[in-house]
């Protein structure tokens, strides 16, 4: 990775571009880039086009740049460029980044444009601007989560630093204009006697894939079964995904009578390379298909493969159904799954831009074995597709954005000391734990990494960043935290501002109050300062005892003696949940006319005073 600070950076940048694109083109017939920014107006247009001259005159047809915004980051995740480029002179968002940098190709470079190295703890970025409420402004951004940044850059080998007027800030082994390293071809090695054809196997990049569709080829057996398949970031799951329901149809196809095989995920963008793998996998078997449209495929006259939300899955009969980032799902609603169909496939990112928790794998199996009677199987894949083992950017990517976190481990005296409920709350010295105290971040952020929750840096970076944002930790004696909680302050709203959320205006960050006033028309709640509990989550391996009450009854303490008037929460309503709310002193004040279509619950708003 390379990173270059200051103006006129155009000639070094083309230059550096130009270099690999020769190199890479002794290894393929079209090299491609993404170039990422803001927008495409004023000075980030004034910035590519400069560029865009220098690349222009080289005149190498060969050389392929795709321009893209940041807000369209999402469109770019499974698919593959050989270097990128991100202007970074006002945009951090660490969703994007997460997103974007694991679009590039092993032996790809990624370029960081910004404005000035020494200071870059003090721009002001559009996530920035999008974390603002009143009252606050840009002078109140903590800006913690860029002073972390910046000094992850200084960390980590494979990342070269350069000022266009001071020169090298931080240099790295070797030249980087030759010594591009590609990851070693994978040796694989296919089974013998597979289910699945044998092209199917072939289509697969790693032993990971190969070993996850043998396991899978057991879908074909008579008995009641339910797949669990867990993976980081970037091991191909859903690839793996895709070429399995084509080798399955192409089986199925020659068995009598009709089929179909269904799909869920959080959101559609979920499964695109599912059904890209999918189509390529069709392809391979030489199976007449049709895409009927961008959620269903016709394979043959008597099978076909649609997506549906999570929701709409339950009023629908499928033969097999595949739920990617099944994480991402209220867990109820997976329950309804196992009551509902024999054949499942449940697929989830641990670590990454989706990740969503190992605590599903190890609560979700414990309730397949205790409560259910499914064949179970489960496999992990760990290698990756992209990059070679311990990749230094991969490793400065999963630690920068904290994708890798883990809670504390506990042992026998920890275990004694929540029984005895020897625990202290306290809000989290945010700057010191991005700064010194890391175990301490990562305890905290490992927590929700492990609970059922939809993890994504965004998160983390606005309780670094965000004003109106902070975190509390419940820790034992012995210093190991248990519990997480994230908090929002709000109320405190001006009367022109009431008289105008009246008429429907929404302020910013205020969701309780705005919830009251529309809905009780109360004037006077707004007026009253609040804690949001945005998330609260307790050490998978310590539920049920207690914590999260405990954590509850201390934050309410700390919030009386610091003059805040209310405590409150907005959740998807379980009965599990509601009464846990109840039992600590919290009173549902509204609840949701219609269902969310995404978990199937309706939610839920409670309040203690």
């Amino acid at each position: 990775m390379i990173v270059i600070s200051g103006d006129n950076y155009e000639k070094y940048l083309s230059r550096m571009v130009l270099s690999l694109a020769k190199i890479l083109y002794n290894f393929k017939t079209v090299v491609n880039g993404l170039y990422v920014t803001e927008d495409y107006y004023g000075d980030f247009l004034d910035r590519y086009s400069k560029f865009e001259e220098e690349i222009v005159s080289a005149d190498l047809p060969y050389l392929k740049i795709l321009r893209g915004k940041y807000k369209n980051s999402k469109e770019y995740m499974g698919r593959t460029f050989d270097f990128l480029i991100l202007d970074m002179y006002k945009s951090l968002t660490p969703d994007d980044l997460g997103r974007l940098i694991g679009t590039v190709a092993g032996g790809g470079i990624i370029f960081l444009l910004i404005k000035d190295f020494e200071k870059f703890e003090e721009i002001d970025t559009t996530f920035h601007e999008h974390l603002l409420t009143p009252p606050y402004t840009l002078k109140d951004v903590k800006k913690i989560f860029e002073k972390r940044f910046k000094r992850k850059l200084m960390e980590y080998d494979g990342i070269y630093i350069y000022d266009t007027r001071k020169g090298v800030i931080k240099d790295i082994q070797g030249d980087i204009e030759k010594d591009v390293v590609f990851p070693e071809k994978r040796k694989i090695v296919i089974p013998e006697k597979t289910k699945f054809s044998e092209r199917i196997y072939m289509t697969s990049y790693t032993q990971d894939q190969i070993n996850a569709l043998n396991v899978l080829e057991n879908l074909l057996n008579e008995e009641k079964s339910a797949f669990l398949i867990i993976a980081d970031r970037g091991r191909g799951k859903s690839a793996v995904l895709g070429l399995c329901i084509a080798a399955l149809s192409e089986i199925l196809l020659g068995r009598k009578g009709s089929y179909s095989i269904g799909i869920t995920s959080p959101t559609i963008e979920n499964v695109e390379t599912l059904f890209e793998f999918l189509e390529i996998g069709l392809k391979k078997l030489k199976l007449d298909y049709k895409k009927t449209s961008k959620r269903k495929i016709i394979v043959g006259n008597k099978l076909f493969v649609e997506y549906n939300r999570p929701v709409e899955v339950l009023n629908k009969k499928y033969d097999y159904l595949f739920i990617d980032e099944a994480a991402g799902i209220s867990i109820n609603v997976l329950y309804e799954y196992l009551r509902k169909y024999k054949k499942l496939v449940f697929a989830s990112t641990i670590h990454g831009y989706e990740g969503a928790g190992r605590s599903f794998s190890i609560r979700f199996l414990k309730y397949l074995k205790e409560k259910t009677n499914f064949k179970i199987y489960e496999y992990k894949m760990k290698e990756p597709i992209r990059y070679s083992d311990n990749d230094p950017i991969e490793k400065w990517l999963f630690d920068t954005l904290l994708l890798d976190a883990e809670p504390a481990q506990l042992d026998s005296n920890d275990l004694q000391l929540i029984d005895q409920k020897k625990a202290n709350l306290y809000k989290i010295p945010l700057e010191n734990w991005f700064e010194k105290e890391e175990d301490k971040l990562k305890q905290f952020v490992g927590i929700y990494i492990l609970a059922h929750y939809q993890n994504r840096p965004n998160d983390i970076a606005m309780i670094a960043d965000a004003p109106h944002h902070d975190g509390f930790a419940l820790e034992l004696e012995s210093g190991k935290i248990v519990t997480s909680i994230q908090v929002a302050y709000e109320g405190s709203i001006p009367d022109e501002t009431i008289n105008r959320m009246l008429k429907d205006y929404k302020p910013k960050g205020n969701i309780i109050p705005d919830v009251i006033v529309k809905h009780f028309r109360n004037t006077d709640f707004p007026k009253l300062r609040g804690l949001r509990i945005v998330r609260i989550a307790t050490h998978p391996e310590v539920h049920r005892r207690g914590l999260g009450s405990v954590a509850l009854e201390k934050l309410s303490d700390w919030a009386k003696a610091n003059g805040y008037n209310w405590l409150g929460s907005g959740f998807g309503a379980t009965g599990e949940l509601v009464r846990f709310w109840q039992k600590n002193g919290f009173v549902v004040v509204h609840l949701s006319p219609e269902k969310n279509r995404v978990s199937g619950e309706y939610s839920a708003l409670v309040l203690k005073p």
